[in-house]
C-alpha cells in the first residue's frame, strides 16, 4: 500500500491531464496483462471501488 500511495502522489497524479479517457483503454489494451487481471482492473476492481455491486 505505501508504494501505491507513493506512485499516486508522483507519477500517477501527473498523468491525469495527459492521458485522455479515449486514450487510456487503447493504451491499456496494448499491455501484456493476462485476461483475468485485465477483467479485475477494467471491471471488478472498479465496480468494488465505486460500490457498484451486482446482487
Amino acid at each position: 500500500m505505501p508504494q501505491l500511495v507513493r506512485q499516486a502522489n508522483s507519477l500517477l497524479s501527473s498523468d491525469h491531464n495527459l492521458i485522455t479517457p479515449d486514450r487510456w483503454p487503447a493504451d491499456f489494451a496494448e499491455l501484456e496483462i493476462n485476461d483475468e487481471v485485465r477483467s479485475l482492473v477494467m471491471k471488478d476492481d472498479a465496480a468494488r471501488l465505486l460500490r457498484l455491486h451486482q446482487d
